[in-house]
């Protein structure tokens, strides 16, 4: 069977293989909001193209993250042609209940351009096969249905989504003083949506408060994730701080559960504090120190008043002594040099003296 195309003659025996495709596959087609959604994207290349990378839309309504096994590549076999096999895993969380569909991704790459409308022949052939332009190639898209997690009159608000192993809490010091902040450690392991999910709240005795220390990290593997705060007590004595209480979904049991942390005994002491010795006088009056305003005074290491004898003479008795040295001093040289070297040997003070 021959068929006329345009110019040129095409041969039905002859079918043309894809020089590259892509595919989009899913690995359920419902899930929970917050449940994660593994996605897998393959790009099938039988010219081994260059740069190949993804490029996404916006998705408002779905959160991505990069899988540990993010990316792979291998070879096939396909009708007898042979490909290369590139693919990205990513990890998707809906965030909305409805239908979320995955398209307009797509793979941008640098391909040569083997097959041309005309043969040339010869050298031609050589640079024609050197040109190389950029493509870009979308897949079918793919759907998965978001449905909300459902309604429990004791559970709200439950954002973790997942399978979660151990939940631990620890501190740093068992023992500090008053005020002191100690380092609270909560510890979350198993595999679930821990990227959308935020620091847990603290239940913590009366007198005790607690600050965010900013400090919340996740594993390279993404299943363990860690949250430390920063906690102080107002009042001294023996405390027990309660097992921390975390609330999940199961999706695979589709239901609520909850894991709790040890007890965590802790010890807050006194401040210790350096209070200022009053001195024995001789008198036997007693001296109102709060009415005296010792506070405001710096204290005197013991024994240094009994060592140490001081004569302070106020700073205007001081200005006024000093003064009068001065004028003294302005008086000893004008009696020297004026007076009696010159004053006392002029002709009219000796004849005033003879008279």
């Amino acid at each position: 069977l021959i068929i006329p195309v345009g110019t040129e003659v095409v041969s039905s025996e002859k079918t043309q293989k894809d020089k590259y495709f892509m595919m989009m596959s899913l690995d359920k087609k419902q899930a929970y909001v917050g449940e994660k959604i593994i996605l897998s994207i393959k790009f099938f290349d039988r010219l081994f193209v260059d740069d190949l990378h993804l490029q996404f839309p916006n998705f408002e309504n779905a959160y991505f993250i990069k899988n540990k096994n993010h990316f792979n590549k291998s070879m096939t076999i396909i009708e007898g042609e042979e490909y290369s096999i590139t693919e990205w895993i990513f990890d998707v969380y809906g965030t909305e209940e409805g239908p979320l569909i995955f398209q307009d991704i797509h793979a941008a790459f640098v391909a040569p351009e083997l097959e041309s409308k005309f043969k040339l022949g010869g050298a031609f052939d050589f640079f024609r096969s050197l040109h190389k332009s950029e493509q870009h190639i979308v897949s079918k898209p793919v759907q998965v249905d978001i449905v909300s997690l459902p309604e429990h009159k004791d559970f709200k608000d439950v954002v973790a989504v997942g399978q979660f192993a151990n939940f631990t809490a620890s501190i740093n010091q068992n023992s500090v003083p008053v005020g002191q902040g100690v380092a609270l450690t909560t510890e979350l392991s198993g595999n679930a949506n821990f990227e959308m999910m935020k620091a847990p709240n603290l239940k913590l005795p009366n007198d005790f408060k607690y600050y965010d220390s900013n400090m919340v990290t996740l594993n390279k593997d993404r299943n363990c994730k860690r949250s430390e705060f920063i906690v102080q007590a107002s009042r001294s004595g023996n405390y027990c701080i309660d097992p921390q209480v975390f609330t999940y979904f199961d999706p695979i049991d589709a239901q609520y559960k909850t894991l709790k942390s040890a007890a965590i005994d802790i010890e807050i002491t006194p401040v210790i504090q350096e209070f200022q010795s009053v001195l024995n006088l001789e008198s036997d009056e007693s001296i109102d120190c709060k009415a005296k305003g010792v506070k405001d005074f710096s204290v005197i290491k013991q024994g240094s008043v009994h060592n140490q004898s001081q004569v302070i003479i106020p700073f205007n008795k001081f200005q006024k002594i000093f003064l009068l040295l001065i004028l003294l001093w302005l008086l000893m040289i004008i009696y020297r040099y004026v007076l009696q070297g010159y004053v006392f040997r002029l002709p009219l003070w000796i004849n005033f003296i003879a008279l």
